[in-house]
């Protein structure tokens, strides 16, 4: 056993070789090493995900990914951004060019092109990680670490990694995004501003959920400017670089939506996730029925009211139909208590916030016979009680069982909020506005799913409550304990791998040679 003063020294040694000085304005940052070992364990951790599916081509594809696929096939038959219909192709206006793009070299290259599109996700994945843990290193370099371990780790992105879904690739853009919007806060460097810019408009051009990020971003950069008594102009410029730079990528479909449509509009989805999304919510938290019931009767209406005011509804191009369910969803809005529109709010933002991702795995939801978003019920406490009551019994425990290890995080979560509070106050207040950011925008509507742009904010959270314990639990991995955990996770590898000898044994020997080399190297 070591005493404290031994202990103290090996552990500053052994977080010496993984910091360096970093550079003017910005030190502290970790060493090439740290940043290898974390996209070694993030990369190994989501190809064993997939190792683990069954059927690439049949657990991939879920939800939308039909969408996305038939998105990419169109735009190389068609040469242009289209959906395929009964006299042709036409333009694709409800989703944006940003993830086809990301499948069109995939899909026109391999006849089966999932599994080679999981596994760049997984390795775009895995760079992620990295990124957290170099956002986390901007507030201490052992909280970048233990942020990138974890990321490394977390289920929501290892599970969405696999699926044929924006999620992968937007989370990618959004960690550059935040990385380099740290950098600029930190060093007050213009092209950490212009970097950022960019790659927010490449994120938006995956989803538009973004849309606000560059004003947000604008803000910030002049509020910093003149919280540190900079000149305002440096201010001003940063905020201009941001949304110029976050512009251009999104050229090419403002140009056509102008020309074409006469709209500054992105997409033509804001009528469809205003009306039957947000009142669809709103209306089932109301009267207690299912989600779907209220959308179909919100689009029968929608139907009667465009058969009245318009001769051919069908002549109507996809932004002036869009127009028509947000006037008709501001008409549905102004019957609605505030009351009742905050609490559907609140429950979106509780149901993205503590959803267990394990519901959404597909390996899971196969087990799955009814939606949670159709249980009846006017409260999240009823709806759950009827959800549980119409499914499978396994499911169920499964469902139970990742609700509390939810749960345990999300207060592991808020914790480090309040901790951080007292070191890092900047860091913060810009963390929880993230996290605001994308729970007011997402309204009534939640799923783990939506929790993935805030994940490294939430991580990061997490992590520093572990801070709270941080002698106690370097003291418990030093050296053997961590070994322990790595043979054992290289240990289960090799035995569902080779599937030789016994699988007891085999990680036994694995997890004990693991254990001797990790103390032997610190």
């Amino acid at each position: 056993m070591l005493s404290q003063n031994q202990f103290n020294k090996k552990h500053d040694f052994a977080i010496q070789q993984l910091v360096s000085d970093g550079y003017a304005g910005c030190p502290n940052t970790l060493k090439i090493n740290a940043y290898l070992g974390i996209f070694l364990i993030a990369l190994a951790t989501r190809f064993l995900n997939l190792y683990f599916i069954d059927s690439l081509t049949i657990h991939a594809n879920v939800e939308d990914s039909s969408v996305y696929f038939m998105g990419a096939k169109n735009w190389i038959e068609s040469g242009f951004f289209s959906v395929a219909t009964d006299t042709g192709f036409s333009d694709q206006t409800e989703r944006m060019p940003g993830y086809f793009v990301f499948l069109i070299p995939f899909v026109s290259t391999f006849e089966n092109s999932v599994p080679f599109i999981v596994a760049t996700q997984s390795l775009v994945d895995a760079i992620s990680c990295v990124l957290i843990a170099r956002l986390a290193a901007f507030i201490d370099p052992l909280l970048g670490i233990t942020s990138g371990v974890t990321a490394a780790l977390w289920h929501n992105t290892v599970l969405h990694s696999s699926l044929i879904l924006t999620e992968t690739i937007f989370l990618f853009l959004l960690c550059c995004m935040l990385v380099a919007a740290a950098s600029f806060l930190t060093t007050s460097k213009l092209r950490y501003a212009l970097l950022a810019g960019l790659v927010c408009g490449l994120a938006i051009s995956t989803r538009t959920v973004a849309i606000f990020l560059p004003f947000a971003m604008a803000a910030a950069a002049l509020a910093i400017t003149l919280y540190k008594r900079q000149k305002f102009g440096r201010g001003l410029l940063a905020g201009f670089l941001v949304i110029v730079f976050c512009i251009l990528p999104l050229t090419p479909v403002l140009e056509r939506n102008i020309e074409k449509y006469n709209t500054i509009q992105l997409t033509s989805q804001n009528g469809v996730f205003l009306l039957n999304w947000v009142i669809g919510q709103i209306r089932a938290t109301q009267s207690g029925q299912g989600f779907d019931a209220e959308s179909s009767a919100l689009n029968e209406k929608l139907s009667k009211q465009l058969q009245q005011k318009y001769a051919n509804p069908s002549s109507l191009n996809p932004f002036e139909l869009s127009k028509e369910r947000v006037e008709l969803a501001k008409l549905e809005l102004e019957s609605v208590p505030a009351a009742a529109i905050v609490k559907s709010w609140v429950k979106g933002a509780i149901q993205n916030l503590a959803s267990p991702v394990i519901a959404i795995d597909p390996r899971v939801r196969q087990l799955n016979e009814k939606s949670f978003y159709n249980s009846k019920g006017k409260s999240i406490f009823e709806k759950a009680l009827n959800f549980i009551a119409d499914n499978n019994p396994t499911f169920v425990i499964i469902l139970l069982i990742g609700l509390l290890i939810s749960l345990i995080f999300s207060v592991a979560q808020l914790c480090g909020f309040f901790l951080l509070i007292k070191r890092h106050k900047w860091a913060a207040i810009f963390g929880l506005l993230y996290v605001l950011y994308f729970l007011l925008i997402s309204g009534p509507v939640g799923s783990a799913k939506y929790r993935i742009p805030i994940e490294p904010v939430l991580i990061i959270f997490q992590s520093v409550f572990f801070f709270l314990f941080r002698d106690h639990l370097i003291r418990a991995f030093d050296g053997t304990f961590v070994g322990a955990v790595v043979g054992a996770v290289v240990g289960a590898f090799f035995c569902c791998t080779v599937r030789r000898c016994s699988k007891i044994r085999s990680c036994t020997a694995v997890t004990f040679a693991g254990a001797v080399i990790w103390h032997v190297r610190y």
